[in-house]
């Protein structure tokens, strides 16, 4: 079956609710906000996840790192996102399901349906950005 071509902006607002999901599936309650560390874990974890190369208008440079935006604006955006992240004191970026989704699982079939990442590969991002923070 042929991927679905993703503009930039639903790239980014895809890689936020997978990486929130694949967090919330894991048990990860939250991500750094430190810049430096969000950026070198993302860092890592890019090369290494599969299904990176569907997401092609992802920055993950030295220089610039698109994922500290993308977390940051998660929260915000308009439309029917999933899941997202929101800053907490002393907790960082935390991962949520947006109103009207009541379980991961459901929210992954639907992000699943429009960008053609199974919540087992949102799952591996969330394990390698986490392995990558430390």
């Amino acid at each position: 079956m042929a991927q679905p071509k993703l503009t930039k902006t639903r790239q980014h607002v895809a890689i936020g609710e997978g990486l929130a999901l694949g967090c919330l599936a894991v048990g990860i309650q939250g991500l750094s906000t430190n810049q430096l560390t969000l950026d070198q874990g993302f860092r890592y974890a890019w090369p290494r996840w599969d299904s990176s190369r569907r997401f092609p208008n992802v920055n993950v440079g030295v220089k610039y790192n698109d994922i500290r935006s993308i977390l940051e604006k998660s929260g915000r955006r308009q439309g029917q996102p999933v899941a997202a992240f929101r800053v907490e004191q002393g907790q960082g970026f935390v991962p949520y399901l947006r109103n009207g989704i009541h379980s991961v699982n459901d929210a992954a079939a639907r992000l699943e349906e429009e960008t053609g990442v199974p919540l087992t590969a949102w799952k591996a991002l969330a394990e390698l950005t986490a392995k990558g923070l430390i």
